[in-house]
């Protein structure tokens, strides 16, 4: 359950849910208004939408730990490009790849990791680690602001 915790706490606590700190300063850079940065959001959650049911498939075929190990270096990746853009375009650019592999390491694969370990109180276990990535979230913002 720790496990699954830390990894959503990065994933989306700190991945998703902090992403918008960084947008004011993305948008002077890029010499565009906070719409424009924010369509950003709205690739990855169209990206994380339009493979949800390939992701899906693909948790009763590949190991768990397989599929996590590719979240996180498409997650990973995907955040190491970020910091080297230089036009909006690469930063959209950016957007699928983030919504791919946050979509194959997190709600899905966890609450599959979460019914394959724990025979009693997964609804429980699951509200935690579900609970934890908008915990990071609170406090992890005005940590990165």
């Amino acid at each position: 359950m720790v496990a699954c915790c830390l990894y959503m706490g990065a994933s989306i606590g700190i991945g998703t849910n902090c992403g918008a700190i960084f947008m004011p300063v993305l948008a002077e850079e890029f010499g565009v208004g906070l719409g424009a940065v924010a369509t950003q959001s709205t690739i990855m959650c169209i990206a994380m939408a339009a493979s949800a049911p390939w992701v899906g498939r693909q948790i009763g075929k590949m190991d768990v730990r397989v599929m996590m190990t590719i979240s996180a270096l498409l997650s990973g990746g995907s955040f190491l490009l970020q910091a080297m853009v230089q036009n909006l375009w690469q930063y959209y650019f950016t957007a699928p790849l983030l919504g791919l592999g946050v979509g194959m390491g997190s709600f899905m694969t966890i609450t599959v990791i979460i019914n394959n370990w724990f025979e009693k109180n997964k609804g429980l276990v699951t509200g935690i680690t579900m609970s934890v990535s908008s915990l990071v979230g609170i406090i992890m913002n005005p940590v990165l602001n």
